[in-house]
Formats: structure tokens, C-alpha cells, sequence
């Protein structure tokens, strides 16, 4: 097979396709520099942290991810300890944790004030300390103070973000892989979603901010790999008013209720509305009901019976108002655990059930998650016995990351409860289930 000739003017470079320049390199951002200045950074929380306290850290460290904040910021907010902060600078605004400014070293502040930076205190109010930012940078136009409920929801989002990376870091501490974060990612995605926020350009922003959720969720993989559960537990009474299924199902995220017929009944008469929400949220997937019997006796004191007859009664309490459906966890806010429960349960169709209740009585305590609970007669049904951890209190939101790492070192699956009532509820829990929707973070 011949070769074509070639042309004798033609030389080699000019045979070669163009190679298209790089695009230089943006610009270094100019602008306000922020750090919040908490206790105990990088290091467990104490045992008898306040929650008051801890309401205030959450507020300083999530409150400077606004996006009206981090448009005009040079990078993102940094994390100091309060005890041992870097020298101010100017053109910094430096948020330490209200009621723990005697922790910053002597003369902090008149070093601050003479480096011309600002150190302000936080308060259990995020909203409040944003717009007292807000107002010394001047942010006070549009979109800061618009009233599109979308904008505003992105901008928490970016809130949520702020309280996520957070914890993403100290569970990085925790696990000792200190590098985890991409930070150069992280303030890429973050930064350019906020000026897009800024630009009310709403779809740009939260395509950013989904990328920079992602960045944390890879982050959180470098520590561990696998899945790990968070099982949030929301507690039901029959004495709640109508409507107390609204604020648990607001935000598309898997929750599972813990509540007797009774208690179901209680809000298909109140609230038929929020019954075929919860309904409806059972069918797509992200909501299950947990329970057993039609109202919660004392039945390890009452013939079997009795038993039988409240979970009978129960289960057609249920068939009733979940559209036909079973609820096949049983679980007890009040004491009533007993041997006899596995047996009963699994006689009764239930393929799981929870052991441990959250109001009264003594049961054991074991270390794993899950086991295997058993009767006398040898049935057994799949349980969960690992505690819940209280989801209204603020002090608990950062022990999250410290015992999120306990049980990623020691346990075959990485398992972590959060039980609450509809309201109230901690404001970190709330971020944490805002940030779920963008990305599987926990």
C-alpha cells in the first residue's frame, strides 16, 4: 500500500492540530475574611456541655455560610479555638461563641480593635446574628431582604452546608484522617453558588451548592467508605393536636414514626390531611410507621389476653387509616417490654421491633446496634437496641460527629438513632435533614 506524498512547503508543525490555550486561572477572590471562634475546636465536646452553650457555637460557625456573606468574602469561613485564636487582621469579622468570651486570651479584643477587625458575639438567634453581619457590610438590598420564599430557602441551604462541613471535620478529627475535606473543591462550588445566589440566579446556585454537598459526602467516605444509618425516630402521642404531622414531613427525608394505633387515629380524626400525606409519603419510600398495639398498657401485668387483643385491635386501627397497610416494626414509647415479646410478635406477623423504650422502666443495654432478640419458646425477631440519642436538645448536635465515629470504629454498621417529638426540635437536627436533600452526607 503506497503512502500519499507530501508536500515539500508543508512542515511538521504545520500537520499537527492546534493545541487550544489554557484558560489562565481565575483571579484570587478580594474581599471580608470570616472565623468563628469556638471552645474545644477539633476536640470531643464535654459530657456536660450546656445546651445553651452549644445553641451559641451553632449559631457562630453556620451563621457566616450566608450566602449574602460569603459573596463578599475573600474564601470561606474558617474554625479557630477561642482559647488560642490567630492574630486579627483587617478586613475580618470574627464571630466568637456568645458566653465564652472570658476564653479568649487577655487583650484579645484591644488587639482586634487596633488591627482593625471585628469580633462580635454570637446569640441562640442565627437569624439575628446574620442580619447584624449583614448590616456592618452593608448587604441590606435585594436579595438579602427579599421575600421569595425560594431564594430564602436556597440561603438556608447554604446554612445547612456551613453546619455540615463542620461536622464533617470533626468526624474527619475523630476518625484521624485530617485531610479529608477538598477544600479548593468545596470553596469552588460554594463560592460560585453564593455569587449566583447574590445574581438571584436561584438554579445556578443550587447546582453548586449540590456539588459542594457532594464534596462533603466524598470526604465523609474517605473516613468511611460504607453506608452509614441514621435513623431518626419521631415520637407520637394521642394527646398531640391535629397538624402535628406537618413539620416531620415538610422535608422530603426518611423518618420513621414511633406511635400506637391510637395515636394514628387521633390524627386521621384531627388531621385527614396530614394522614394521607403520611400515607402517600409511605408509598414513595421515606416514611415508615413503627408501633404494634392500639394504645400502650401495661402488659407484662395483664393476661395475654389482653395483649392479644390490643394488638389485634391495633392492627385493624391501622388497615384503616395506612390504606390497608401492616406496620411490621414493633416498638414502645412507655415501658412493656417483656420475654414474651418476640414470641408475640412474630405470632402477630411483626418482622422487626425495637428494644428499648423512652418513658420509664429498666431494659439492657447492650453495646451492638442489632441483635438478634429471643423468647423462651426459641422465636426471635431482628431488633434494634442501640438508644436513641435525644434530637431536641442543641449540646447533642455536637456530640453528632464524636459518636458518629464510635460506632463507624467499632460496629459491623455504622448506626446512629435520633428520636424527638414533632416539635420542637434542635436547629442542628433541622440543618441535617435540609441537607439530606441534596446529598447522602450520613
Amino acid at each position: 500500500m503506497s503512502t500519499p506524498e507530501l508536500d515539500p512547503t508543508e512542515t511538521a508543525s504545520d500537520s499537527e492540530p492546534a493545541v487550544a490555550p489554557e484558560d489562565p486561572p481565575p483571579p484570587p477572590r478580594s474581599g471580608w475574611r470570616f472565623v468563628a471562634l469556638i471552645p474545644n475546636d477539633g476536640k470531643q465536646p464535654p459530657a456536660d456541655l450546656s445546651d445553651a452553650l452549644a445553641q451559641n457555637a451553632w449559631c457562630a460557625v453556620s451563621a457566616l455560610w450566608h450566602p449574602s456573606l460569603l459573596a463578599r468574602a475573600s474564601g470561606l469561613p474558617t474554625i479557630e479555638p477561642i482559647e488560642d485564636p490567630s492574630a486579627p487582621a483587617p478586613r475580618e469579622i470574627r464571630l466568637a461563641v456568645g458566653g465564652a468570651l472570658d476564653l479568649l486570651p487577655s487583650g484579645y479584643r484591644t488587639q482586634a480593635e487596633d488591627a482593625g477587625a471585628i469580633l462580635l458575639e454570637s446569640d441562640p438567634d442565627r437569624d439575628a446574628t446574620i442580619r447584624r453581619i449583614q448590616e456592618l457590610l452593608g448587604a441590606v438590598g435585594t436579595p438579602e431582604t427579599s421575600d421569595d420564599a425560594a431564594m430564602i430557602d436556597t440561603a438556608r441551604d447554604f446554612l445547612a452546608l456551613g453546619l455540615v462541613h463542620w461536622m464533617i471535620r470533626d468526624l474527619s478529627y475523630a476518625m484521624n484522617h485530617h485531610d479529608a475535606i477538598n477544600d479548593e473543591a468545596l470553596a469552588r462550588e460554594t463560592l460560585a453558588g453564593a455569587d449566583a445566589w447574590q445574581s438571584f440566579d436561584r438554579p445556578t446556585a443550587v447546582n453548586h451548592l449540590r456539588a459542594a454537598f457532594e464534596v462533603l459526602t466524598q470526604a465523609r467516605e474517605r473516613s468511611y467508605p460504607v453506608d452509614a444509618y441514621i435513623l431518626d425516630l419521631c415520637l407520637l402521642d394521642p394527646a398531640l393536636p391535629g397538624g402535628s404531622l406537618a413539620a416531620p414531613l415538610e422535608t422530603r427525608a426518611a423518618i420513621t414514626f414511633v406511635a400506637q394505633a391510637d395515636a394514628i387515629e387521633s390524627q386521621a380524626r384531627q388531621d385527614p390531611e396530614g394522614i394521607a400525606a403520611l400515607c402517600q409519603a409511605v408509598t414513595d419510600g421515606w416514611v415508615d410507621v413503627a408501633g404494634g398495639s392500639y394504645a400502650e398498657s401495661e402488659d407484662p401485668l395483664l393476661p395475654l389476653e389482653s395483649t392479644f387483643w390490643q394488638i389485634r385491635r391495633g392492627g385493624e386501627v391501622y388497615r384503616a387509616h395506612l390504606e390497608e397497610r401492616n406496620v411490621e416494626t414493633f416498638a414502645r414509647r412507655r415501658f412493656g417490654l417483656s420475654i414474651q415479646v418476640p414470641q408475640l410478635a412474630r405470632r402477630s406477623g411483626f418482622r422487626f421491633a425495637v428494644h428499648f423504650t423512652l418513658d420509664g422502666g429498666r431494659f439492657p443495654v447492650r453495646e451492638e446496634p442489632k441483635r438478634l432478640w429471643e423468647s423462651p419458646d426459641g422465636s426471635n425477631v431482628e431488633s434494634l437496641l442501640r438508644v436513641p440519642m435525644p434530637a431536641d436538645r442543641p449540646s447533642r448536635g455536637l456530640m453528632f460527629p464524636w459518636l458518629l465515629a464510635t460506632t463507624m470504629r467499632n460496629d459491623h454498621v455504622a448506626t446512629v438513632p435520633l428520636v424527638h417529638w414533632p416539635s420542637p426540635v434542635a436547629p442542628w437536627y433541622l440543618d441535617l435533614r435540609r441537607a439530606s436533600t441534596h446529598s447522602p452526607v450520613f
